[in-house]
Formats: structure tokens, C-alpha cells, sequence
């Protein structure tokens, strides 16, 4: 019980060092120990095609979600604690909400992910030798949020020219634009900034509170 979960995962991935028989027993006197001390949690694996799905699914019945392994390493042994420890865990969650939060980890539908602002598109419009209107906009978000854009905000910056600052409103920069002084000189990037910390929860999207409220996009600028 003095381990710490990376420590387990180190130890129980030596090679020949346990049966799965032992780690179906660590994982079971390890979940135990864990819910006299009130923590609710599952293991689950990390990945680059990951979804945020099952945070916001567990943690919208009080459990949190641990990254235990990831996703492209196979051990038996990892496999069967996550196992036997989440459904130990798992008893705790009445059946109905269960059998919900289980129906909806394999959404073939498309969900929220940070991978989607790398679909936002520019346009971006030269008004004079120093002005440009700026406009991005991402279709992916606006299927998945439509109303609730007017939640989103949007925050456009150069780290370069402390003069170039803005907060906008999702549906505000899309259409409008934002009129930036680029000075003669110009400026070689932007910096979006992706604002949902008013966005509420969306779990139908697998958007929740829980997660990252920004996410960041350099957009290079190339005039004429």
C-alpha cells in the first residue's frame, strides 16, 4: 500500500516476476484499501487516439479517471490489474449508471478531442501596409457545440508585439474578424487561444469541466 501507482506499474511489468494470479490479488487488496480511504477511481489507458470520453463519463458520477499504461504496450499482467481493480471500483457506481457509462466508451460518432482545433481554418485579409483583419473558424466545433459557441471565447496574441491582444467571442472573430496592427515590420505568427472556461458540460460530445479549458494554435501569417 506504500506503493504509488507508477511504482506498481513498474513493478508488476518485471519480467517473470509475478503471475497474474498475484496481480488479480494486489489489484483486488489494492481497490479495497483504496475504498476505505474514499478514493473513487478507475485505471485506464492513455494514447494518441484517446478520447476524453471516459473522464467526463466517470467523473460525472464522482470517480476519476488515472492513466495507468498506455495503449500500445501489451502486458498481461497490466491488463488484468486494470481489470480486477476497475471492477472492484466499479461496484460503487449504481447499475443503470453503469451500464451507461459502459454503452458509451465505444462512440464511433465524432467526440471532442484536442486534435480537433488543428482543423480551424484563416482568412486572413490585408486591409493596408499595417492593418489585417483576422478570421479563424473550425467546422468540427461547430458540430459539435452549435449553440453553445457563444460560450466559447477566443484570445489572439503575438509574444512578439505586446500591441496585438484581443478577446473575442467564437462567432465574433469567425465573422467579424479582428483588425490587428502589424506594424511595417509584420508579424510572422499568431497565437489562438481556445477559451472554454465558460463552456458548459456537453457529455453527448464527451465535453466536461474537467478537462483543459484552453488549447493553443500558432497560425502563421503570410502576406502578399
Amino acid at each position: 500500500m506504500r506503493f504509488t501507482l507508477p511504482e506498481i506499474y513498474s513493478e508488476i511489468t518485471k519480467k517473470h516476476d509475478y503471475t497474474i494470479a498475484e496481480c488479480k490479488c494486489f489489484a483486488t487488496k489494492l481497490s479495497d484499501y483504496d475504498k476505505t480511504k474514499g478514493i473513487k477511481r478507475v485505471l485506464t489507458y492513455s494514447g494518441m487516439f484517446q478520447t476524453p470520453c471516459l473522464k467526463c463519463l466517470y467523473n460525472n458520477v464522482g470517480f476519476e479517471t488515472y492513466d495507468f499504461s498506455s495503449d500500445d504496450i501489451l502486458f498481461e499482467n497490466v491488463d488484468t490489474f486494470i481489470s480486477i481493480y476497475n471492477s472492484n471500483m466499479e461496484k460503487l457506481i449504481p447499475t443503470e449508471k453503469l451500464d451507461k457509462i459502459k454503452s458509451s466508451q465505444n462512440i464511433t460518432d465524432k467526440v471532442f478531442t484536442s486534435i480537433l482545433f488543428g482543423t480551424s481554418k484563416v482568412v486572413v485579409e490585408e486591409i493596408s501596409d499595417t492593418l489585417l483583419n483576422f478570421k479563424i473558424y473550425n467546422v468540427d466545433l461547430e458540430q459539435l457545440f452549435n449553440n453553445d459557441l457563444k460560450y466559447l471565447n477566443v484570445f489572439i496574441t503575438d509574444s512578439l508585439h505586446e500591441s496585438i491582444l484581443g478577446k473575442y467571442k467564437y462567432v465574433e472573430i469567425k465573422n467579424i474578424g479582428a483588425i490587428i496592427n502589424v506594424g511595417k515590420q509584420g508579424v510572422p505568427k499568431i497565437y489562438v487561444t481556445f477559451d472554454f472556461g465558460e463552456m458548459p458540460d456537453r457529455l453527448e460530445v464527451c465535453w466536461c469541466s474537467i478537462l483543459d479549458r484552453r488549447y493553443y494554435l500558432t497560425v502563421p501569417i503570410k502576406r502578399n
